[in-house]
């Protein structure tokens, strides 16, 4: 095989495991109840829901469920604080200093 065959076929194999992993993360997110996020991930309200656990060699449903999060209220109606111009003025065109030599 000459190399622009072996580019062909490495551009190849790279397209075709790209629709692979396309495909296995979209039958992944259709068929894990959080999709992705389940795998590995922080356990969410819907993961925790239902849990089977075997006590004494029998099946035993607990169901616990998140509360929900902290509602904060946030006024809307307060004003901003409003920039107040200083009584000191800022110095503008202030010449650097300069090297002096030793």
């Amino acid at each position: 095989m000459n190399k622009q065959t072996t580019l062909i076929a490495a551009i190849g194999v790279l397209v075709v495991l790209l629709l692979l992993c396309t495909g296995a993360v979209l039958v992944a997110s259709a068929v894990l109840p959080n999709g992705l996020a389940g795998i590995g991930g922080q356990a969410t309200a819907t993961s925790q829901a239902t849990a089977t656990t075997a006590v004494e060699g029998e099946a035993t449903e607990v169901s616990e469920v998140m509360p929900p999060p902290d509602i904060i209220v946030v006024p809307t109606n307060t004003p901003l604080p409003t920039n107040t111009p200083t009584d000191t003025p800022v110095p503008t065109n202030t010449p650097l200093p300069t090297d002096t030599p030793a």
